[in-house]
Order: structure tokens, then C-alpha cells, then sequence
């Protein structure tokens, strides 16, 4: 697997832009590598962070956006949202 860069130069003060934000971000892990996203995401350390199921992008913060990324990822490591960890 190749390191992961998320967007730096995107602009987030819109919901437009947070929104794009994450959709970039995903595709750079789907892009990362020829593994399955499970196998990719297995090798992300998640920090403490609220779990997020929701995005409004007419009002995300990054703080939002960081929340559902982390999210996303904890449910890919449990391979599931309902599956343990």
C-alpha cells in the first residue's frame, strides 16, 4: 500500500468544498491501493473522535467532516457498522 495524503488545498469554508473534501479523501484511500478498502483501512490508527453518521454539507465543519471520516473508517476496520470491533 502506498502512504495516504488527504487534500490540503481544498477550501472547507463552504459546505461544497467540505463536502468535495471528503469525497477526495475517500478515493485517495480507495486509490491507495489494489487491497480490498476493509484490508486498507485496517491500517488506519483512529484517535478519539464523536461517531458521525450524518453530514449536512449546507453546514459541516471540518470538525464534522473529520468525525463521519473517522466513522467510516472505525466501520471499515469492524467490517460493518453493527459488527464488534
Amino acid at each position: 500500500m502506498r502512504p495516504v495524503t488527504f487534500p490540503s488545498n481544498m477550501p472547507m469554508d463552504t459546505p461544497q468544498g467540505a463536502s468535495r473534501w471528503l469525497e477526495q479523501a475517500v478515493r485517495e484511500i480507495e486509490l491507495a491501493s489494489q487491497e480490498d478498502a476493509s484490508e486498507v483501512s485496517d491500517k488506519f490508527t483512529i484517535g478519539d473522535y464523536t461517531p458521525t453518521y450524518t453530514l449536512n454539507p449546507a453546514s459541516a465543519t471540518a470538525t464534522d467532516v473529520a468525525n463521519v471520516l473517522a466513522t467510516l473508517l472505525t466501520d471499515m476496520k469492524k467490517r460493518g457498522r453493527s459488527r464488534g470491533a
